[in-house]
């Protein structure tokens, strides 16, 4: 596991991720993050944002937008979770990259959109994979 682009350990190493994690979080972002109108039609779903401060934008940073399925069940019939019922949270169902730009529209191909059952991530990376800014929408 990778946590911000710099601490990497095994992800079943419970006490190395809550560290990365709550470090990670502790660090105050470099990007402030306005997501402003989007729109879903044609299996295209549209996301306006700009960001703060915009003299910081360098050769290599990049705006990721994620769609992430808030709850997710499914039947395993075989393995060694065979007839379990597995529950995940947060799956990422579609991801595309951009590069940043202080302002824009980004524009991902969904086949469907429920905004009860999905959230937007947006978050904004560098060259080196250190997340830099964060913002979410959930309805």
């Amino acid at each position: 596991m990778i946590v911000n682009g710099t601490d990497e350990f095994v992800g079943a190493n419970k006490n190395a991720s809550e560290r990365a994690i709550t470090k990670a979080l502790n660090q105050p972002s470099e990007y402030q993050i306005a997501i402003g109108g989007r729109s879903y039609a044609n299996g295209k779903l549209k996301v306006n944002y700009s960001i703060a401060p915009h003299s910081k934008i360098e050769k290599g940073d990049v705006i990721n937008l994620a769609i992430v399925e808030k709850s997710l069940e499914n039947y395993v019939p075989r393995g060694e979770n065979s007839w379990r019922k597995l529950h995940h949270d947060n799956v990422v169902k579609w991801f595309s990259s951009f590069p940043l730009k202080e302002k824009g529209e980004l524009e991902i191909a969904v086949s469907h959109w429920n905004e009860k059952k999905y959230v937007l991530v947006v978050y904004i990376q560098n060259s080196d994979w250190k997340v830099l800014g964060v913002a979410s929408i959930q309805e």
